[in-house]
């Protein structure tokens, strides 16, 4: 944006008079996709979260009632679970899931620069976080106690044992929804947990996982004209449940969501409401995303180093 390569969606819809209400878009989404004055930069539109999925049939079997809601709950069932003969946890994408959203969840800066907001960021801020550092001692000890396990650091590795029915929970991503219909029998999907110790008990929001349409210079206004009018079409609300319903993707806009709620959507599939409750959670002090160059390599660096860890090599 800075140097004119995209245009800002914002600004874009002011100009080519698209119907757009900033405030109506999911506070999560909007967030991630704004500069640091708000301004929404990117065209939301394949946007999820991380969630946990729950095998309701091993939960029953292992004489557990309720999905937990914060990591100390599912350590006060995890040796139950065990003891029922199932893996009690599995989780896919440590970078995102346990890294980047550890730190939107618990309402922490992830690096310097205000998550690279106010500045470009120069450090990650994982060694001067003591709340991750411990939640990365947990994680060892839950797996040296049986109650977590690591079967590789690829998406599926960890999410086929679920679907097979070896484990009670995994954290995955909403998106996963429909792969997850129809294939394991009898699941349910709840916010991911936090550490309430560390939030004071309160439960902040995640960041978003997917992506987003960006505007490119160098074209006409014909082109833009025809361009937004798509977008328009895109954010209606009735487009919007049907990829939220069809995906697993949140429904982007609150008016998409209450148009779910007034047709009774989310009574026949309760799952789906999880995703946008959980962007849509208040009180946090930190930007609703972060801007770091090359985050591909540092991802690929978290990868490496929990890989190792978990597989006993560090």
């Amino acid at each position: 944006v800075k140097n004119g390569v995209v245009y800002p969606f914002e600004d874009m819809a002011d100009k080519y008079g698209v119907n757009f209400n900033k405030d109506d878009y999911i506070p999560g989404i909007r967030n991630f996709y704004a500069d640091s004055d708000g301004k929404m930069i990117g065209i939301p539109f394949n946007s999820s979260t991380c969630l946990m999925y729950a095998n309701m049939d091993i939960l029953e079997a292992a004489g557990v009632t309720e999905i937990p809601k914060t990591y100390e709950e599912f350590e006060g069932i995890a040796q139950q679970i065990k003891d029922a003969g199932y893996i009690p946890m599995l989780q896919s994408h440590s970078p995102w899931i346990w890294t980047e959203n550890f730190f939107s969840r618990h309402n922490l800066l992830m690096t310097d620069g205000n998550n690279g907001y106010d500045a470009v960021p120069t450090t990650t801020l994982f060694a001067d976080t003591p709340e991750f550092i411990t939640h990365w001692e947990k994680v060892k000890e839950w797996k040296d106690k049986g109650w977590y396990d690591y079967k590789g650091r690829a998406w599926g590795d960890n999410q086929a044992p679920f679907i097979a029915g070896e484990a009670a929970f995994w954290l995955g991503s909403a998106a996963s929804f429909s792969g997850m219909k129809g294939v394991v029998p009898n699941f349910s999907v709840n916010h991911i947990p936090y550490w309430s110790s560390m939030t004071g008990g309160k439960a902040y929001p995640t960041f978003i996982g997917g992506a987003a349409n960006w505007i490119l210079s160098g074209k006409s206004d014909e082109e833009y004209s025809a361009l937004m009018k798509l977008a328009e079409y895109m954010t209606t609300p009735e487009i919007q449940l049907f990829y939220h319903n069809m995906s697993g993707y949140a429904a982007v806009t609150h008016s998409a969501t209450e148009l779910a709620n007034a047709i009774g959507f989310y009574n026949l599939s309760p799952y789906h409401k999880a995703v946008g409750e959980q962007l849509s959670l208040t009180g946090s002090t930190i930007p609703g995303g972060y801007r770091a160059g090359n985050w591909p390599q540092i991802r690929e660096v978290i990868y490496e180093n929990v890989h190792k860890m978990l597989s006993g090599e560090i």
